[in-house]
């Protein structure tokens, strides 16, 4: 398994219409894509922050999912006026549960 790490930063008063677009627009395409495995959307409201984890079953799936990531992140992050701080590729060694 492989994970692709995107930190957003700058919501302000936005991360409630952020997070909506996420559940309602960003999740059913991401579900459609090969090798997708899961999502997790850690906030960081003090920090205006938002840590994004999208999970793959192998990194020529989730290389293969750039384009549709990229597509889905920018229009997500910049419709609120949030912008990308770093993203990260790693390879799952384990988690809990199973």
């Amino acid at each position: 398994m492989y994970a692709r790490v995107t930190e957003l930063a700058g919501f302000g008063d936005r991360l409630p219409e952020y997070l909506e677009r996420i559940r309602d627009r960003v999740l059913p395409e991401l579900r459609q894509a090969p090798g997708y495995l899961g999502y997790l959307n850690l906030v960081d409201r003090e920090g205006d922050a938002v840590l994004v984890v999208s999970i793959w079953a192998t990194r020529a799936e989730m290389r293969a999912s750039e384009e549709l990531v990229l597509r889905l992140r920018g229009e997500a992050a910049t419709s609120v006026g949030a912008s990308e701080r770093f993203v990260r590729e790693y390879e799952v060694a384990f988690r809990e549960p199973s």
